[in-house]
């Protein structure tokens, strides 16, 4: 699925559609109330990167 969107493998998901992800649960609630095909605002960083920040 995040495939599509050239989300690297091992990327952290920091925002999806405009909320915070901060643990697995916040993913699955976001993704839920998504329709399938939606596309909406993505923000991550690469797995090297999360030191960085």
């Amino acid at each position: 699925m995040l495939s599509r969107a050239a989300v690297p493998r091992h990327a952290i998901i920091k925002k999806l559609a405009g909320e915070e992800i901060s643990k697995l649960e916040d993913l699955i609630s976001v993704l839920s109330k998504l329709s399938q095909g939606s596309r909406v605002p993505l923000e991550y960083i690469s797995y090297t990167d999360r030191h960085r920040r």
